[in-house]
């Protein structure tokens, strides 16, 4: 009951520093024997409740706290008090001082939350703890409890975003809020305000719970969103949550929620999600929380508004600037009384948590005259001219082998000696020109090639999940100009909207992020004529200094601009199949490409891989031996097959072994899987091939493939062609 003691207890950092919330005093409470006497009163009581009264009691503890407290301060020491239960009810409360880390580990450690404010969610979080670490035997072992609940959020959800400055909390407990600070260059130039903005992005996000298709997504968002007529106008929304804040992308062709936007639906307050992607992802959002910082009274709405509309220097609207003070607000950071833009007592804890040097640091640079005749408006702010873009700092050859030897994808692949580092060195050959064709035989690993080779680049480099940096594109035969790649303009949309393709997301996320690799994969890249669909590329890898046209307009379209430098950080794999079916490339694609050829298959590596992925031995020498006959046979004509044919063998024979013999189950598997590639005329040397293959698979053995063989040598004798078909 001592004001000394009502001291310690507000004032102490002996639990924990609690960061921008030390600012906030309540020297009045420590004489204040009313209040003493109510904490006192909670602390003998409160223990002796269930886990779920206990939450209760401890949140209706803190409000009725903090009102008694109002008196002494105009800003409520919402931290102090967190820390101040900390001490009393060591069993009860975590180390975790700021409500968004706390709904992070509530998530992590498999706690679905209450519906209850934050201090109810603390007991909670203590129960769970003690049902996977144990019962603490002491009261230095559970304030340890309390302290490893700090731990788990530190080590799981204090990282940086890809190429941010983290602006951390210390090393211990604190309420001070985490930021991961992109660059300015980085940052998106300003993000369009719709009614309802925050609603609408979680409504995005739950949508692409189970993976969405672009069009399905718009239609969803034009059903939350009336308003929102004009895909244009959909597709900014779709932007605001891919590029803008993280919250969803691209994966296996459909839009999915990132972390991020998994935690986005998993809180029982989104805005809180969303404030710190906010301040990191958006360029103004600091600026403008720095803007009202020492401004008790408030800001000046027209004039704040004027001043973050000046931020990019390219601008000339004052649009830019309202989006940033809408969004701040429907945020909860900052508020508008009349004429004036005040910080919530959340947006102050976060200009207190930017970094002191945060407005020299993060600005962009005046154009120069050159750049003068760009349109102005919200169209020309992506361009970013006179930024130069950071430079590209390829993996090395020795990491990069290392990470593809222990890859998950690699350590799978067959491939010759010394090719790995042909195709490291052709991929590096150029900083303008990482292009390089992958042709031959199909199910040889080409596709699988250009995954792995993703996947270990990116862990070489620490990078993160590769496949937000890889896009698979299936190439269609119907193509005729680059519109299957990159979208195009839909004139008769009001306002033009631009219909991007898969393709062009990624190229804009390589054009965005230029220090850091992407990868791009054309699968049956010449199903189509290459020199047709692939022209812009072919233009803009040509010289130093080229450029990628994206669209003819003469403005951005949905912030797509006409043109973007070309990105030195893309890496382009083309996979090419020869046969009747495509289309034979021209001097102009190969000149740019270099041409690795894939046509030879090691049977003996593959039977080697699959006893030691654990197969059945017996089944496995039974099949190797039969396709290596096989594959002898045809391989002077140009018909042999390649890995996926042999996996797909072996599978057939392991799935049917309980049932039939192996002899019989690969007898209807050659007929199946590999006599159907067989076709030609007696020109070439189809007609030993298929005498080899006779021998390969005697009546007496193979009677179903012996029989089908023979109709193919007897059509190729009477009319001088063999068809599977025929």
């Amino acid at each position: 009951m001592t004001s000394a003691f009502q001291e310690l207890l507000w004032d102490s950092d002996a639990v924990t520093t609690i960061g921008p919330g030390r600012s906030v005093t309540v020297n009045g409470a420590y004489t204040d024997t009313a209040l003493a006497e109510a904490l006192y009163d909670a602390w003998q009581t409160i223990p002796k409740l269930s886990v779920e009264k206990r939450g209760a009691a401890l949140q209706a503890l803190y409000d009725r706290t903090l009102l008694a407290v109002q008196p002494y301060n105009a800003r409520r020491p919402k931290a102090r008090l967190v820390r101040l239960l900390g001490s009393l009810f060591p069993s009860d409360v975590s180390c975790i001082i700021e409500d968004r880390k706390l709904w992070q580990v509530l998530q992590l450690v498999g706690v679905r939350s209450l519906k209850a404010e934050y201090i109810a969610q603390h007991p909670r979080l203590r129960e769970r703890l003690r049902e996977i670490l144990g019962t603490p035997p002491s009261l230095e072992a559970d304030v340890e409890q309390s302290i490893f609940s700090w731990f788990l959020w530190e080590r799981n959800f204090q990282k940086p975003d890809e190429g941010a400055v983290l602006v951390a909390p210390s090393a211990r407990a604190t309420d001070a809020p985490m930021l991961s600070l992109l660059p300015a260059s980085v940052q998106r130039k300003g993000l369009v305000y719709v009614s309802d903005n925050v609603s609408l992005l979680v409504a995005i996000v739950r949508e692409a719970e189970q993976g969405v298709s672009r069009n399905d997504l718009i239609s969803a968002i034009q059903r939350e969103a009336p308003q929102l007529k004009a895909q244009g106008s959909a597709s900014n929304v779709i932007s605001q949550a891919q590029g803008g804040l993280a919250l969803i992308g691209l994966r296996d062709g459909a839009y999915r929620p990132t972390d991020r936007g998994l935690e986005l639906l998993s809180t029982p307050d989104p805005v809180q999600v969303l404030q710190p992607l906010l301040i990191g992802r958006i360029f103004g959002i600091g600026q403008l929380l720095m803007a009202v910082k020492d401004k008790p009274d408030g800001a000046d709405k027209k004039a704040l508004v004027d001043e973050l509309s000046k931020l990019v220097p390219t601008r000339t609207s004052r649009w830019a600037g309202g989006e940033l003070l809408q969004w701040a607000c429907s945020a909860r950071l900052a508020r508008q009384e009349g004429t004036q833009v005040i910080l919530t007592e959340e947006g102050a804890a976060y200009a207190e948590a930017l970094p002191s040097n945060f407005l020299d640091e993060w600005k962009l640079v005046a154009p120069t005259e050159d750049d003068a005749s760009q349109s102005e408006g919200e169209a020309s702010e992506p361009a970013q001219a006179a930024i130069t873009p950071p430079k590209f700092v390829p993996a090395e050859w020795a990491k990069f082998q290392a990470r593809f030897d222990d890859g998950e994808l690699s350590s799978r692949l067959i491939l010759p000696e010394g090719l790995l580092a042909e195709l490291h060195a052709a991929l590096h050959a150029s900083d303008h020109k990482r292009f390089v064709l992958l042709a031959g035989l199909s199910g040889t690993g080409k596709t699988s090639v250009a995954r792995a080779f993703a996947e270990a680049y990116c862990r070489a480099l620490g990078l993160g999940d590769w496949r937000s940096r890889y896009a698979q594109i299936a190439v269609r035969p119907d193509w005729t100009d680059p519109t299957g790649l990159l979208g195009f303009v839909n004139s008769i949309a009001d306002p033009p909207s631009f219909q991007a393709a898969e393709a062009l997301h990624l190229l804009l996320a390589a054009d965005a992020d230029r220090t850091r690799p992407y990868f791009l994969c054309l699968d049956e890249m010449n199903l189509a004529r290459v020199e047709h669909y692939f022209a812009p590329f072919l233009s803009a890898m040509e010289g130093a200094a080229g450029t990628l046209a994206l669209h003819g307009e003469m403005d951005a379209i949905d912030n797509v601009q006409p043109r973007i430098a070309w990105p030195e950080n893309l890496f382009i794999f083309g996979t090419v199949n020869m046969d009747e079916s495509t289309h034979p490339f021209s001097d102009k694609v190969l000149d740019r490409a270099f041409t690795f050829e894939f046509w030879d298959v090691d049977l003996a590596a593959w039977k080697t891989s699959k006893h030691a992925d654990g197969a059945d031995a017996t089944i496995v020498d039974q099949v190797a031996q039969h396709l290596q006959a096989l594959y002898s046979a045809l391989y002077p004509a140009r018909r042999h097959f390649g890995y996926r044919t042999a996996d797909e063998v072996l599978a057939y024979c392991e799935a049917g072994s309980a049932a039939l013999a192996i002899e019989s189950l690969l007898d209807s598997a050659t007929l199946m899987k590999v006599l159907p590639r067989i076709r030609g005329d007696d020109s070439g040397p189809l007609e030993q091939a298929l005498t080899a293959l006779a021998a390969a698979t005697p009546a007496t053995r193979f009677p179903r493939a012996a029989h089908k063989i023979q109709q193919m040598s007897d059509s190729l004798k009477d009319s001088g062609q063999a068809r599977f078909w025929s």
